[in-house]
């Protein structure tokens, strides 16, 4: 069970204080959370991102080499 960290008798308007210091150190720590979850929002988008950059990679690179083998291959037939 959770303790209170507010006093159970406190005049109304230290209690209005108090409620008012919670509520905002309540709002501060949700401004951090948001701000961290966008981080994460932004890092989960590069690393989705990272296998199709490198299956591009390995479909050009493919390629280059079919090409090349290609041309080297008319070449050779050529007698050049």
């Amino acid at each position: 069970r959770l303790k209170s960290t507010v006093p159970t008798k406190l005049p109304a308007k230290s209690l209005r204080k108090t409620f008012c210091r919670l509520v905002q150190n309540l709002y501060s720590s949700t401004g951090a959370i948001i701000s961290q979850l966008r981080q994460i929002a932004s890092d989960v988008a590069q690393l989705k991102s990272t296998p199709a950059k490198r299956w591009e990679l390995l479909v050009t690179s493919a390629l280059s080499a079919l090409a090349s083998g290609v041309t080297v291959f008319f070449l050779s037939q050529g007698g050049v």
